[in-house]
């Protein structure tokens, strides 16, 4: 289950990216937002069950399938990667995780990442 500090890490991350990048306000509006903050909790809803499973394949198929969905309709994978960078510079302030848990979600961003940049490249 989530905790707050998690919910706050999401908040935080989506706050970030919306100050850094305000063209995405006006391209996507306040629903757009609202959207990055539910990919951004499912991001972290992910990463838990990650955890759980002992299974960091479970969140590289997920960042996958992800980035083919937010392609469809209209998003770069840039965005993807840059929400997740913006997941790893952060992990480390969300005081409810444990030490293994943030070195097992870094591991999983980084992953994910490097698949997505990969990917990226073609």
């Amino acid at each position: 289950m989530m905790d707050a500090a998690e919910m706050e890490w999401a908040r935080s991350v989506v706050e970030s990216m919306y100050a850094d990048h305000p063209e995405l306000y006006d391209r996507y509006g306040e629903r757009g937002r609202e959207k990055c903050l539910e990919d951004n909790l499912h991001h972290v809803r992910h990463l838990r069950t990650c955890y759980e499973l002992q299974d960091a394949r479970f969140f590289v198929d997920y960042a996958r399938w992800l980035d083919g969905i937010l392609r469809a309709h209209g998003m770069e994978t840039e965005h993807l990667l840059d929400n997740f960078r913006r997941m790893l510079d952060t992990v480390a302030s969300v005081s409810s995780l444990s030490a293994a848990e943030r070195t097992w979600y870094t591991s999983c961003l980084h992953q994910a990442c490097e698949m997505l940049r990969v990917r990226q490249e073609g």
